[in-house]
C-alpha cells in the first residue's frame, strides 16, 4: 500500500514539473496554408499539411497559423533523436504526425511529446487559429 501511495505521489510531482515548464515564449519561424493531400481520415481537398523539423531543443517552424475549421495533419520530421508533437488545448498528442479539426480560435502552445533531453522543457511553439 505505502508503494502504490508513494508512486502516486511521484506521479503527480512529475506531471506538476511537466507542465510548470511548458510554459514561456516561443520564438522561430512561421508557416501558414499549407498544401492539400490525402488522407483516410480526413478528406483530401482540405487537409492542411505541414511539415516540422525537430531538433533539441527546437521546432522549425514554431509558429503554425490555420483557420478556424481547417482539418490539420502535423508531421514531426525528427533531425537527432525521438521527438514528437502534443497539443493540448486540443486533445491531441502523436510521435510522428498528427490529425485533427481546428475548432476554436486563438494561440495555443504545443510541446516535444517525448523526453528529449535537459532542454525538453523549454521545447515548445504556437500554434495559432484565426
Amino acid at each position: 500500500m505505502k508503494i502504490v501511495v508513494v508512486t502516486g505521489i511521484i506521479v503527480l510531482i512529475v506531471a506538476g514539473f511537466f507542465f510548470m515548464y511548458n510554459q514561456g515564449n516561443v520564438t522561430g519561424s512561421t508557416i501558414t496554408g499549407g498544401s492539400v493531400i490525402g488522407s483516410e481520415d480526413l478528406p483530401a481537398e482540405s487537409v492542411k499539411e505541414f511539415n516540422i523539423n525537430a531538433s533539441r531543443f527546437t521546432f522549425n517552424p514554431a509558429i503554425i497559423k490555420v483557420k478556424e475549421g481547417d482539418k490539420v495533419r502535423i508531421r514531426v520530421q525528427n533531425t537527432d533523436t525521438k521527438h514528437g508533437i502534443s497539443i493540448p488545448d486540443f486533445n491531441v498528442r502523436g510521435e510522428e504526425s498528427v490529425e485533427f479539426i481546428a475548432t476554436k480560435k486563438g494561440n495555443y502552445t504545443f510541446y516535444c511529446g517525448m523526453y528529449c533531453g535537459s532542454g525538453h522543457p523549454e521545447m515548445r511553439g504556437t500554434f495559432i487559429v484565426e
